[in-house]
C-alpha cells in the first residue's frame, strides 16, 4: 500500500471550523476594543471641554463679572457653548452643555457645568466649583 499525502475531508472540515471560531473570536475582540477606545476618547474630550469652560469662568477677565444672572447659551445645531455677555464662543463640538450659577449660604457663587460625554449615555455628568466670594 502507498502512503497517502493528502488530508481527509473530515480533517479539512475540523480545521476550517477551528479557524472560523478563532477568526470570529479575534474579530469580536477587536470590535469591542475599538468601541471601548472610542467611548474613552469621547469621555476624555468632553471632560477636557468642561475643564476649558471652568478655566474660562475662573479667569481674571471674567470671574469678577460673574453673578447668578450671568448667561451662557448652548447651540445644539452648532454644538457650541457661547458666553452671551462677552459674545464669545467658548467650546465647540460639545454634545450638550449647560452652565448655571447659584449663590449659596457660604457666601460663594458656585458654578455647575452639566455636560454629556457621549450620545448613548442617558445621564449627564456635572462639574461643580466655587467661582468667587460675594
Amino acid at each position: 500500500m502507498k502512503k497517502r499525502k493528502a488530508f481527509t475531508l473530515v480533517e479539512l472540515l475540523v480545521a476550517i471550523a477551528i479557524s472560523s471560531v478563532l477568526v470570529l473570536t479575534i474579530g469580536a475582540s477587536l470590535f469591542f476594543v475599538l468601541k471601548s477606545s472610542n467611548n474613552v476618547q469621547n469621555s476624555a474630550d468632553m471632560n477636557y471641554k468642561a475643564r476649558t469652560v471652568r478655566d474660562y469662568i475662573c479667569s481674571d477677565t471674567i470671574r469678577p463679572d460673574i453673578t447668578t444672572a450671568y448667561e451662557f447659551s448652548y447651540d445644539a445645531e452648532k454644538q457650541s457653548l457661547k458666553d452671551v455677555v462677552k459674545n464669545k464662543e467658548i467650546v465647540s463640538g460639545a454634545l450638550f452643555m449647560k452652565v448655571t450659577f447659584t449663590q449659596k449660604e457660604d457666601g460663594f457663587i458656585w458654578c455647575e457645568i452639566e455636560y454629556k460625554e457621549n450620545e448613548s449615555k442617558e445621564t449627564n455628568d456635572k462639574l461643580n466649583f466655587a467661582v468667587r466670594k460675594v
